[in-house]
């Protein structure tokens, strides 16, 4: 059921800020994609673990400073930072909303604080390397800046972190991710 609860609290709040834009509804439209690897050593294993993260996205402006957008993120992993030798490779998804607020509404850049809430299967829990367990919920946060570039195209630069809502046992830790990525924005009217 708590799931159900951020969904409508995701759905209603940029509604409710849209009655309050100044005719900014759809005016920006933000297509992103970005890689991240990331790797864990542990010197009592010769092996390492190693994690790519896809994320695409996409966001609409409600008001001048406020965005909401939807995210899917692919997790590659491969190797072991637990097992001696062991180099299975594994694909997990993450599927989310997001809204963001941008702290420079009158520039081209932007500078972002983001909350989201993702559903998946990539669980960061005990002791051991990430595994899949289905049905897990995240609730996240994050900051980010878009770096104009050149004619609309950006570098985004920023990290997430995304806590599991789950009760998992023993215990399950953040997952985060740093982002370098690019983002394409349309102007309407522009």
């Amino acid at each position: 059921m708590k799931p159900l609860y951020f969904i409508a609290i995701a759905l209603t709040i940029p509604l409710l800020c849209c009655a309050q834009g100044e005719g900014a509804f759809g005016k920006r439209l933000v297509i992103g994609s970005s890689v991240t690897h990331i790797w864990e050593d542990n010197p009592e294993v010769s092996n390492t673990h190693n994690e790519t993260t896809w994320e695409k996205n996409i966001a609409v402006s409600l008001t001048p400073s406020l965005y909401f957008g939807l995210s899917h993120k692919h997790i590659f992993t491969w190797g072991s930072s637990v097992e001696q030798g062991l180099n299975d490779k594994a694909r997990y998804n993450l599927f989310g909303a997001f809204i963001q607020y941008d702290f420079l509404p009158r520039d081209v850049s932007r500078l972002i604080a983001e909350a989201s809430y993702y559903v998946g299967d990539y669980c960061t829990c005990g002791d051991l390397d990430p595994y899949r367990v289905a049905g897990l919920s995240y609730l996240g946060w994050g900051l980010a800046y878009d770096l104009p570039i050149w004619r609309g195209l950006s570098l985004d630069l920023g990290f997430t972190a995304h806590y599991i809502l789950n009760n998992i046992q023993p215990f399950s830790y953040t997952y985060t991710q740093y982002i370098i990525g690019l983002n394409y924005t349309l102007n309407r009217g522009a």
